[in-house]
Formats: structure tokens, sequence, C-alpha cells
């Protein structure tokens, strides 16, 4: 039977920091922009400043087999900020991501008999033993230098990252998506793509780990703008498509569609939702499926300083 473990789910639901940013070009006035005007999508960093998000995600995955059906829901919430430490002269910041609380219920259904757990940062000082180490990621989370654009310049985990690492920890940590770099009308798509190395060797039948490179690309479209608020679309595919069913099941939670609203005047995102609903057959074997439905809302909030984490 296909297990859907805690960690699994902890994972998707720590793959999402809060996106935002700041820009240093100028907009044209969008109060009147018509479809064929153009406009320039940036973020505007400003030192000392805070942006607050809070992030709400309810997932549900279930694995089916003869042997029978489990089912794991999470539904979570998340509280940080972004802190705007530097400012430089070509519009780019060194931003430091704080996590503030995090709130986890977890329930996990195999043939009947449920089991339920849960965690909340604020009144918990130390999570259940199936989520031991959640607690690691409240306080500083990373610090990143970020352009106008959206650009990672670096990123700073703990560890120093090589090129490759940093284009990824863009999409796995969830921070701000990556602008066009020239003016774009309503109706324009721009594309940001994400090499990344997946194992292959389960499907080579080998011993050692074999990896083959794959493309995470995410396809962005402006879809209107009124009133200083941007609409943009979005989607993810992997290239080269992904046919093997146990790949899939790995990737699908990392391929969600969704929509952002982007504040122009201000130049940040003050929204973002994120949707994936999928099902992969034999993901573990013959007569065998997994399915995930997730949702998540990200939006801007103000500060809270009742959030500070009591696990510090």
């Amino acid at each position: 039977m296909i297990r859907v473990s805690c960690a699994t789910l902890m994972l998707s639901y720590l793959c999402l920091i809060p996106c935002q940013g700041n820009a240093q070009e100028a907009t044209a006035p969008v109060d009147t922009v018509e479809k064929n005007d153009k406009i320039t999508l940036r973020y505007q960093f400003q030192t000392g400043d805070e942006w607050h998000y809070q992030l709400r995600q309810k997932e549900v995955q279930t694995a089916r087999s003869e042997a029978g059906e489990q089912t794991a829901l999470n539904d979570s919430s998340q509280w940080k900020h972004y802190q705007i430490i530097e400012t430089y002269q070509d519009g780019s910041a060194l931003l430091e991501v704080i996590v503030d609380r995090i709130q986890i219920q977890f329930t996990s259904i195999v043939d009947d008999q449920q089991q339920v757990i849960s965690y909340d940062s604020k009144h918990n000082r130390k999570p259940p033993v199936l989520l031991k180490g959640i607690e690691k990621s409240l306080g500083t989370f990373a610090k990143v230098k970020m352009s106008p654009s959206g650009e990672l310049l670096d990123v700073d985990l703990g560890r120093k990252l090589e090129e490759e690492e940093l284009k990824k920890a863009g999409k796995i940590q969830g921070l701000p998506i990556k602008l066009p770099a020239d003016p774009i009308a309503v109706g324009d798509s721009w594309v940001h793509k994400i090499p990344v190395k997946l194992s292959v060797s389960r499907q080579l039948n080998l011993n050692r780990e074999v990896f083959a490179d794959f493309k995470m690309q995410t396809n962005y479209q402006l879809k209107k703008v009124e009133a200083d608020r941007a609409t943009i679309s979005f989607s993810t595919i992997v290239q080269p498509r992904i046919t093997d069913p146990f790949l899939r099941a790995r990737m699908m939670q990392y391929l969600p569609s969704g929509t952002i609203m982007f504040d122009l005047k201000q130049g940040k995102i003050i929204s973002r939702t994120e949707d994936i609903d999928e099902t992969v057959l034999n993901a573990g074997g013959p007569k065998t499926a997994m399915e995930l439905r997730s949702r998540k809302l990200e939006k801007m909030v103000p500060a809270e300083s009742e959030l500070s984490p009591s696990a510090n």
C-alpha cells in the first residue's frame, strides 16, 4: 500500500514562503491602462520596511491500493515577514525572511482509524514527536539578496549555495516570483525555468543513485490591470514531460497553478493562491493511485507582535 507520510505533508507545507519585493523603475499610470499599453513590473525595496504575510493551506492526500486506503489531511497556517535590511544602488536589496508562528493540524486516517496531531508555536514550546524539527523553522529562516525583477542574487540558508542550487532555492522556498525583464501588456506572458535533478535509480533498477536533468517551468500571464492592481495567472509544468507514475507522484506537489495580485504602486505582491488537483495512477505499483487536492492562500496582513514564537 502507498504511504502518505507526515514528512511528505510537512515538506509541502514548508515549501512556500511569503512573496514580496519592490522596485526601482516607475510604472505607467495604471488607472488608464488599455489592452495594448505596456507597464513595467518591478519590486520596490526600502531599508527598514517589513512585509507581513499569512499563509493558509488545506491539503488532502489519498493513497489507494488493493490493501486499503490511507488519507492525510493538513490544515495549517503560517505567519512570516520580510525585513528589508539593506538596499543598493542597482535597486536590489538584502531581505531577512522571518517565520513568526506555525500552526498545524494533521489528521491521518487509515482503515477508518483516525489520528490527529496538533501544534501551535504560540502556545506549545515543543511539537509532538511526529512533527519533531518543525520548530527549527521559527525565527530567521533565510537571508536573501534579490534584484528588483525578483532574481535571486544570493541566498543564505546557513551555507553557500552553488548557482544551480540558488536557482532551485527560489522555487522550493516560495520566494517572490521572477518578473519579466521588459515592459508587458495585458495578455502578454513570460516564463521562468528552474533546473532540477530527479533520482531515476528506481526506474533503471539500479542500486546506486543516478539522476536525470529536468526543468520546472512556470508560465505567467498578465491577465488584467485595474486601479494599481495587476492580476497575474500562472501554471507549472516539468520538462521533459514525466511519464513514470512514481516520479509524477513525487513531483505533483511542486506543480501548482493559481493567481497573484501585484500592487504596482507599492511594488509588492499582496496575495497569491495556489491550487493542485492531481491524480496519478499506478504511483505505487499496479492498481494503486495517489490523489492530491491542495489550496494555499497567502495574503498580506498587519503586523502583530503577539505572533512572536514561544519556541525561540
